[in-house]
């Protein structure tokens, strides 16, 4: 390996998926390897058996490394599960240069404010995203650096997790012989292979469905500005098929993906999947009632995850969020038609673009990612790369 190489580790409940890509000087770059296997010890997107999960960090990083010929030592770690979440709160100060002119400091300081006002006890803060300036009690758009005013105040989003789940996939990760160059929240490593600037400045919902977990994240303004998690995943629908039809677990989930078809009274399978899509649906629509989100997201639903590949779920969800649906696609982006084809790479390939365009915020040793320019040309690069 010549240029510069970044290194996605995604750990899910059900699989967990390495990517290795190499930076080219010019800044051009190719995917060199990737690697996969069925996760052990995880459950809802949570370390709960850290021996088991390191065993199996191991052995896709063991495999991609004899696929590319070169020991790793460094990745960008993905976080998600159950107890991620996010918050946000204002903070504001009085401009501290003589001049009135607003610096980065300032910035700083109503982000450290903002915080303050938030219970994170026993909770780790990964982003830090100022979301709205204000200056003067006015709304600014874009950057307020180098603009002049009395006060500044600004509304953050803090993407938090629990300490102990923080530590935990650290630990995992370490005790397999990698050192974890940044930790970054799924949802935003998958926006990064997944949505455009339209959609996000637009507003849209990205729905991630897992095995055990469906996260949210909505995107308005180019910016993050809420998560949401779920107990509720693919692997429900999966285990309703196999109580349903009296089968195996094996066969159930294949049969939810329209991978076999067998004797089965199709019917019956379709309703079984339709009911527990529109649970999981009837939940996020409650949900985007609740913060005032309802059929106001023009880009619509972007679909990921295991459970994108699940019968009818476009049109459940049509049906219930009553805003234009898709699923998530990045087909130019891997390698192999088989990978193209599976959604629960894009966290993993987001990890690598992160990793070249990332930022680290000042304090908070967590990136914020920028979602601007150098990212699409990135992204614009790997698809001419890849493209058949």
């Amino acid at each position: 390996m010549k240029g510069r190489t970044s290194v996605g580790l995604d750990i899910g409940t059900s699989a967990t998926k390495i990517v290795v890509v190499e930076h080219g000087k010019d800044g051009t770059f190719h995917i060199l390897g990737t690697s996969k296997a069925d996760s052990k010890g995880m459950k809802q997107g949570y370390p709960v058996d850290l021996a088991e999960v390191t065993k199996t960090i191991k052995e896709v990083t063991e495999d991609v490394e004899r696929k590319i010929g070169q020991k790793l030592r460094n990745v960008t770690l993905s976080i998600g599960g159950i107890t991620l979440e996010s918050s946000s709160a204002s903070g504001g100060t009085m401009i501290s240069r003589a001049d009135n002119e607003i610096t980065e400091l300032d910035i700083e300081k109503t982000v450290a404010e903002s915080l303050i006002s938030l219970n994170t006890a026993n909770e780790k803060v990964l982003h830090e995203i100022p979301i709205e300036y204000r200056i003067d009690g006015s709304s600014v758009y874009g950057d307020p650096v180098g603009m002049k005013g009395l006060r500044l105040d600004t509304r953050t989003l803090f993407v938090t997790t629990l300490e102990r789940h923080y530590n935990n996939i650290i630990t995992a990760t370490e005790s397999a012989d990698l050192s974890v160059d940044d930790v970054i929240a799924s949802p935003l490593a998958t926006s990064l292979a997944i949505l455009n600037e339209r959609q996000k400045n637009a507003g849209c919902i990205l729905i991630d469905i897992g095995q055990d977990i469906v996260t949210t994240s909505i995107f308005e303004n180019g910016s993050l500005v809420a998560i949401k998690t779920f107990p509720v995943g693919g692997g429900h629908i999966t285990n309703d098929i196999a109580l349903g039809l009296q089968i195996p677990l094996e066969d159930a989930e294949l049969l939810k993906t329209g991978h076999i078809i067998g004797s089965f009274p199709k019917k019956k399978l379709e309703e079984i999947i339709e009911a527990r899509l529109a649970d999981i649906f009837e939940l996020i629509q409650r949900y985007l009632k609740k913060i005032g989100r309802h059929q106001l997201l023009p880009a619509g639903a972007i679909i990921v995850g295991g459970g994108s590949m699940s019968h009818a779920v476009e049109d459940v969800a049509k049906k219930i969020l009553k805003i234009p649906v898709r699923i998530g696609q990045a087909k130019a982006i891997l390698p192999h038609k088989t990978m193209r084809q599976d959604p629960t790479w894009f966290t993993a390939l987001g990890l690598c673009i992160a990793d070249r365009f990332s930022e680290k915020n000042n304090g908070s040793g967590s990136p914020v990612l920028n979602f601007l320019e150098p990212i699409k040309q990135m992204f614009s690069e790997l698809l001419k790369q890849l493209m058949p």
